[in-house]
C-alpha cells in the first residue's frame, strides 16, 4: 500500500465508527488476528458485526494439501471463536483455499450479502498483501460493490500497514487470545497467538503516552479514495 504524502501519526479511538459492521476474512482467523479486539469493542457497545469468509480452509496445512474433512473443522473453529468475540453473523462463499483460480463467479454473490446486510464500515486486508487470497478480496469487493459509499477499514496480517487509527485492545487482549487458540488447525501451523502477541504489542510502541499493553492499527479511507490507490 502507497505510503500518503500527507502520512501523520496515527489517531488513537475508541474504535472505527460504525454501527453496522461487515469483515471481510479471506481466511477463517483473519478477522481475529487482524481485527479481533476492536470486533469486541464493536459488540459490547451495540454494533451489529458480521464476517464474511471468502476460502473455504482446506489448503490450510503445513503442506498446502487439499483436505475436504479441514473445511468441516475450520467451519467448526468459526463458530466457536465466533462466539467468544460474541459475533452473531457470518456467512461463508467457500471459494477454494490458496487456488490460482480466479474468483470470477463470486461478485454477485458477495454483492448479494452486502445488499443484505448494508454495511456503514467494511474491515478487510490491505489490497497489496502478501498473501494473493487477501490481494483477491479487495479486487472481488471492488468487482462487487463498485458503487459502495462508506468507509473502508484495512487491517493488517501478513503486510504492515501505514496506519493512520489506532484502538488500544489491552481489555480484550485474553478474549481475541482465547478466540484464536479455539482454531486449533490453525494454531497447529502456525502458533498465531504468538503473532498476535508481537505485533499488537508492537503497535502498542505508538500509544506509550496512553500506557497501553497491546493495540491493533487501521488504515481507515472512504471507499472510492481507498479505490483510487488500487
Amino acid at each position: 500500500m502507497r505510503v500518503p504524502s500527507n502520512a501523520a501519526w496515527p489517531k488513537l479511538v475508541k474504535k472505527p465508527r460504525g454501527r453496522n459492521i461487515v469483515v471481510l476474512a479471506p481466511h477463517i482467523d483473519d478477522e481475529i488476528i487482524g481485527c479481533g479486539g476492536t470486533l469486541c469493542k464493536h459488540i459490547d457497545s451495540g454494533d451489529r458485526v458480521s464476517v464474511i469468509y471468502m476460502t473455504d480452509g482446506s489448503r490450510g496445512t503445513k503442506d498446502f494439501a487439499a483436505d475436504t474433512a479441514l473445511c468441516r473443522q475450520r467451519r467448526a473453529e468459526a463458530a466457536a471463536s465466533n462466539q467468544i468475540l460474541g459475533i452473531s453473523s457470518s456467512f461463508f462463499l467457500d471459494l477454494e483455499d490458496g487456488s490460482e483460480k480466479s474468483w470470477d463467479e463470486a461478485p454477485p454473490r458477495l454483492a448479494e450479502l452486502l445488499g443484505q446486510l448494508s454495511p456503514q464500515l467494511i474491515y478487510l486486508p490491505p489490497y497489496d498483501d502478501l498473501h494473493a487470497d487477501h490481494r483477491k478480496t479487495n479486487t472481488l469487493l471492488r468487482l462487487a460493490v463498485p458503487e459502495y459509499t462508506g468507509n473502508l477499514c484495512v487491517y493488517e496480517v501478513w503486510t504492515p500497514i501505514q496506519p493512520n487509527l489506532l484502538v488500544n485492545i489491552t481489555p480484550q487482549m485474553e478474549r481475541k487470545l482465547s478466540a484464536i487458540r479455539a482454531c486449533g488447525s490453525q494454531i497447529a501451523a502456525v502458533p498465531y497467538d504468538r503473532m498476535i502477541l508481537g505485533l499488537n504489542t508492537y503497535r502498542a510502541a505508538f500509544l506509550f503516552a496512553a500506557q497501553a499493553e497491546y493495540a491493533e492499527a487501521f488504515r481507515l479511507l472512504p471507499a472510492q479514495e481507498y479505490w483510487q490507490e488500487f
